[in-house]
């Protein structure tokens, strides 16, 4: 079968689930078995051939009457009747399937059991998740365990109705650039490109199905975040004798980073109900570097450069002056500080803290660029008046795209608003700059007069935080009246509430969602810090070695140099 299975139904007897699919036309069908024997193994088994309509009808009825007047023994030891057709359909015209759990009895099927289309990116459609059913394997699962009824309603807290995407044909985990530059091709003619794992949030879950060596056909790959559609509707009328072609869309990406700072840190628990700025600690001190070489390598494998625009601390600042020493000149991080808010206190207005942050987004966006589907158009390259002076656009080898060749990483100590101040006012500028490009605006600063309204952060905000932004673009704007501040106040209070009491059940469910609690009880567990989370893969004695090492280096390249430049 080519491409993913769309429609899923899931049957039930007393011995297995079938679970049948079939792909985008309906008229080709697979089928896949799970043992329900022992509940807590899981065996599953998928023909490698595919049914036609008639063929998986046919299959159905020979299972209903196998299983036809079957007797189910309880755990109570009676023998009760399960159903008299012998095969139940639990679940019709499902999604796609999320992946399967096991907490202490046994496991559960994740199926998505709803969805609605949200996006179109060229013939692809993305789906935003609207409803999940969870279905245990268990012959007898009406008695869980109080301990089994508390993991399953941790797992539940997880709201995947809520911001949780996928595709059948689109890899959501990749940025546009990667998937239209990406050369790999199967025998059939289909891209293979595999996902970023980091991005897929049911990737603990998927692992079952793989080890039991499901195909790939029937798993859905989700990731986690944000969708924004403002359409404006208009009355054009154009020539049609000389109108351009517009079959053909034009499409343009823009990509930059969020994250906490790249180092070993924390806040002390005991201050949590502290109202203010808790004081900061460092857990491990490195002096190469480890933590933040190993961040920005895996950033660099696939942007190769980076644009560092960080408010931090000095350490920060002193691990990436350590490995620019080891980086060419084209590929150095780019660190800059900026305190917004100090800035804020000393603005006014006319000149406010979003000016002096879009005067560093333009260089930041003409350093290392954007991806878009085509050239630069020759008007732009011969505008006597460039609005984008230091702009040095990087072609494609065959010169049809336009790359982007660095990424911004965008981060605050302690504070998610400043965050998200910083990423409105760098992707505001970004989309300024695509338009222009696009020839929509003859000047990309005139957009920041025009869309300050269509991008928010309030949606990262409760995502992140519980809650709405205390602090919202109209604060740095200068412009809040008084009912803004009124809001900033009782939000303050909200988050307060939420990361005083919400966080530690937040986080044991995301944990527990994502794989890291298998080995304790999620609920028992208040801290993040496992020794086996902050290992670092280098022992005193290497890291003595190494300094030494790069002493005696350091050491023959001056004395190297002193020899150049002795007198003759």
């Amino acid at each position: 079968m080519r491409g993913r299975i769309r429609r899923v139904t899931v049957y039930e007897t007393i011995d297995r689930f079938y679970i049948v699919g079939c792909d985008v036309s309906g008229m080709r069908f697979r089928l896949l078995k799970l043992d329900r024997i022992d509940s807590k193994v899981l065996l599953a088994g998928e023909p490698e051939c595919d049914y036609t309509k008639e063929e998986i009808l046919e299959l159905l009825a020979t299972v209903t009457e196998s299983n036809f007047g079957k007797y189910v023994r309880g755990i109570s030891g009676r023998s009760n009747r399960k159903d008299t057709q012998g095969l139940v359909e639990r679940i019709s015209n499902a999604f796609g399937l999320l992946g399967v759990v096991k907490f202490l009895e046994g496991y559960y099927i994740i199926v998505v059991t709803k969805a609605n289309i949200v996006a179109t990116l060229g013939y692809h459609y993305i789906y935003k998740i609207a409803e999940v059913a969870m279905i245990s394997l268990a012959v007898d699962a009406s008695s869980p365990s109080s301990e089994e009824q508390r993991y399953v309603k941790l797992f539940q807290s997880v709201d995947l109705s809520t911001d949780f995407y996928f595709s059948y044909t689109y890899d959501l985990s990749r940025s546009l650039q990667e998937n239209i530059m990406s050369t790999h091709w199967d025998k059939d003619g289909r891209r293979q490109l595999i996902s970023d794992q980091k991005f897929v949030w049911n990737s603990f879950l998927l692992e079952p199905l793989r080890n039991n060596l499901v195909s790939e056909h029937w798993l859905l790959e989700i990731v986690h975040g944000s969708l924004e559609l403002h359409l404006f509707r208009s009355q054009i009328l154009w020539d049609v004798s000389s109108s351009p072609n517009f079959s053909f869309g034009r499409f343009s990406a823009f990509v930059q980073r969020r994250g906490s700072v790249p180092l070993r840190w924390s806040q002390d628990p005991a201050t949590r109900g502290v109202v203010g700025k808790p004081l900061i600690r460092i857990d491990i001190h490195e002096p190469h570097a480890q933590t933040a070489a190993a961040h920005f390598r895996v950033t660099g494998e696939i942007w190769q450069s980076h644009n560092c625009n960080e408010s931090g601390e000095n350490t920060v600042f002193k691990a990436v002056n350590y490995l620019n020493q080891f980086l060419p000149l084209s590929e150095n991080i780019c660190y800059l500080s900026f305190d917004v808010a100090r800035c804020n206190k000393l603005s006014s207005v006319s000149s406010n803290v979003l000016t002096k942050m879009e005067e560093i987004g333009f260089k930041a966006v003409q350093a290392h660029g954007w991806f878009q589907s085509f050239p630069m158009p020759y008007t732009r390259s011969i505008d006597y008046r460039p609005s984008l002076p230091d702009f040095k656009p990087l072609l494609s080898g065959d010169k049809r795209f336009l790359l982007q060749q660095g990424i911004s990483r965008t981060n605050c100590v302690d504070c998610l608003d400043r965050t998200n101040v910083a990423q409105f006012v760098l992707g505001r500028v970004a989309l300024a700059c695509q338009l222009y490009a696009m020839g929509v605006l003859d000047n990309p600063c005139l957009l920041c007069l025009l869309l300050t309204f269509l991008l928010s952060s309030i949606g990262c905000s409760w995502q992140y935080a519980g809650s709405q932004l205390v602090h919202s673009i109209k604060t740095y704007k200068k412009i809040s009246a008084f009912q803004e501040r009124s809001r900033d106040v009782i939000q303050t209070l909200s988050r307060y509430y939420s990361n005083t009491f919400g966080d530690y059940d937040k986080q044991a469910a995301i944990n527990l969602f994502l794989g890291v609690t298998t080995d304790y009880c999620a609920w028992m567990y208040d801290d993040d810090y496992l020794e086996k989370m902050i290992s670092t893969e280098y022992d005193r004695s290497e890291a003595q070695e190494e300094q030494h090492d790069y002493a005696k280096i350091r050491e023959a390249n001056w004395l190297s140099l002193e020899t150049c430049l002795r007198p003759i």
